[in-house]
């Protein structure tokens, strides 16, 4: 077992002497003015817990591969001893990489890895690109090169000298303790509290950037507060009052101190309106023709514009379908990171289907794909949703399939069929669907449209159009049709595939909410933002409950009302009386002019401080909402109950 422990160590050195390197080299510019002698020997010491714990997880396997042939077969054959060797260089290679890796991102950060790095990954081109007009690549990768081999050849030397003097047959049995480290990691990490420091930049030079970089892939955010421009708590209280504030309603605190609205007014009628939402795959409003195509690629939504409440001046949240759900669904602006419906703290939120739920509906998600990826099925089924996807449909339900889902005719018409089942119960019901037609590879069923199945984008809009308007013809012979608000909205655009800066010229998208029953048709031109969609949505529907939704009812919006919220994974922003204020990490603040009529920015900044301050503490105020999980359904519950 001596030998064994002494391979462990092996694989142990690497992890160790480059997370001490780094720690050294991250706190020598802190040194003096944030860090004293007694500073840096407290941060050392959790740091090297923190090591512990990342050799916990990725020590075992390498081991457990290599033990299983035991150390004295590794001493007797060359060829396994140089596999085993060769394993040995790159192992270090790796963490010489990460280090130097980790080192480059603190120079811009002051963090260690966050979900930042994990951006990086998605954005390979623009980063590569980045790196490569930023610093030396001969430097970097001269650096990476020989801090390898001086590493690596330590670590061989290291290994062969545990090889000539330990080489006894391993038992099996003796693996078992390898095995069960990362179980002992993963069960410990959260309540050791061993990076508890009062001084932000102490916290991060303890903490381990690899297991960060996990940390982050896993949890799919960015902490406000430590990487964003920030207000004190009461300064971003007192500005959320003053956005959420709105007549016929009343403020109260809840627990956290978050703002609870109560309707001065209860609900004016006792009918209860179905509710069925279309989130549109990719559909911008650069498409409709209504809104200035002219190629006629949307006939039904255009003959639909004058028939219904059509939006002209409304903004997607973000560039992805999670994110278009999220603000569709929780109603929150779009915090740093990615979408809340990929996060871990999502069970139980302030949701329209939670709400509806609670008044007695029956709330599904209805979506033609496997609703496994990004997180969707967890996150609704979380939060009160029954669950339809691909999987609960039979193999004559669908005529038509690509890699993401079935054609939008078949998802429609599964609608139909759950909208006549929840009915038949008399019950009224909500319908969260989406689409994924209108999306790459753009393919869909051959003969329906004068456009040929997977030619581009175009035709993929013209198919997603004309199956709408096959749905909204046979939703109208249904019993349940005129008691039924039918919204089609975008969940993105097409455009704006942005990272670094905010394209909101492209986050332009269209909606419609089609009750001819109950609804007057007019044009909306009000500028608002998909956060706004359950508040208006919820007041046409006559439902008044206590909420904390910050978006507010676009039907009852000022001028001096109008803004709209957007991002992408690391700035967000707002925009206000013509301006748009963003808000990036390392506590970067910028404002520029935009027109929303002719959707213009003007790149030149602008001081705008009390516009800025506003756009800060809302987000701030949103984002804590998220982290201390105070935007919960229960939360509105008590308030109802107290009344």
């Amino acid at each position: 077992m001596l030998g064994q422990l002494f391979f462990v160590g092996c694989f142990c050195v690497p992890v160790l002497i480059c997370s001490f390197v780094e720690r050294i080299i991250l706190a020598v510019p802190e040194f003096g003015i944030g860090l004293g002698v007694i500073d840096l020997v407290q941060v050392m010491t959790a740091g090297f817990m923190s090591d512990l714990t990342v050799m916990c997880y990725v020590v075992p396997l390498p081991l457990i591969l290599l033990l299983s042939f035991d150390l004295r077969r590794i001493y007797v054959s060359r060829k396994i001893k140089n596999f085993v060797f060769v394993l040995v260089f790159f192992h270090a290679s790796f963490w010489v990489w990460a280090c130097l890796s980790e080192c480059y991102f603190w120079q811009d950060f002051s963090t260690r890895f966050n979900f930042i790095a994990v951006d990086y990954l998605v954005y390979t081109k623009e980063v590569v690109g980045n790196i490569a007009q930023s610093f030396s690549m001969t430097t970097v990768l001269g650096g990476w090169g020989i801090g390898s081999l001086i590493l690596g050849g330590i670590n061989i030397k290291l290994m062969g000298k545990v090889l000539r003097r330990y080489h006894a047959p391993c038992r099996r049995i003796e693996l078992l303790p390898f095995a069960l480290l990362p179980l002992l990691a993963w069960g410990a990490v959260d309540v050791l509290p061993y990076i508890n420091f009062n001084h932000p930049i102490h916290n991060e030079l303890a903490k381990n950037g690899v297991y960060e970089f996990f940390s982050a892939f896993h949890s799919n955010e960015l902490d406000f507060e430590t990487l964003y421009a920030h207000l004190s708590d009461a300064r971003s209280l007192e500005i959320a009052h003053q956005e959420l504030s709105a007549p016929g309603v009343e403020l109260v605190s809840g627990s956290g101190k978050q703002w609870v609205k109560l309707p001065l007014e209860a609900s004016l009628t006792q009918r209860r309106y179905n509710l069925i939402m279309i989130a549109v795959e990719s559909l911008g409003a650069r498409f409709i023709g209504k809104l200035g195509n002219t190629k006629g690629i949307t006939p039904y939504l255009d003959a639909l514009s004058d028939k219904s409440l059509f939006f002209t001046n409304l903004y997607a949240t973000g560039t992805r379908t999670v994110r278009g759900l999220e603000a569709l669904t929780l109603s929150l602006p779009p915090t740093p990171g990615a979408s809340i419906v990929r996060r871990k703290k999502n069970k139980g939120m302030m949701s329209i289907g939670g709400v509806l739920k609670s008044v007695g509906y029956e709330t599904k998600f209805i979506y033609g794909g496997h609703g496994i990826f990004d997180n969707m099925n967890r996150f609704f089924r979380k939060n009160g949703y029954q669950i339809v996807d691909r999987t609960d449909m039979a193999e004559d339900e669908h005529t038509f399939t690509n890699a993401w889902g079935v054609a939008d005719e078949n998802l429609f018409l599964r609608v139909l069929r759950e909208s006549d089942l929840s009915h038949a119960k008399k019950k009224p019901f909500f319908s969260m669907v989406l689409t994924t037609s209108n999306h790459r590879p753009f393919t869909y069923p051959h003969g329906k449209i004068d456009i040929p199945s997977h030619t581009g984008r175009e035709g993929a809009v013209k198919y997603t159009d004309y199956a709408i308007g096959k749905f909204l013809e046979e939703a109208a012979k249904k019993a349940w049709f005129k008691n039924t608000l039918i919204v089609i909205v975008a969940d993105h655009s097409a455009d704006g595939r942005g990272v670094i800066d905010v394209p909101v010229e492209t986050y332009h998208i269209p909606m419609w909410i089609y009750a001819p029953e109950l609804i007057p048709p007019r044009k909306v031109s009000t500028v608002a933002s998909q956060i706004d969609v359950i508040p208006t949505v919820l007041e046409l529907m006559k439902v008044r409950v206590p909420t904390m939704f910050m978006g507010r009812d676009i039907l009852n919006m000022t001028t001096k009302d109008e803004r709209f919220f957007a991002g992408t994974y690391q700035k967000v922003g707002m925009y206000s009386n013509g301006v748009f204020s963003s808000l990036g990490p390392k506590g970067v603040v910028e404002s520029h002019a935009y027109d929303p009529l002719t959707r213009h920015m003007i790149r030149t900044r602008l001081a705008a401080p009390t516009q800025e301050e506003r756009t800060i503490g809302l987000y701030q105020y949103a984002s804590r909402l998220y982290s201390k999980q105070l935007y919960q359904l229960e939360e509105v519950v008590k308030k109802e109950g107290g009344r």
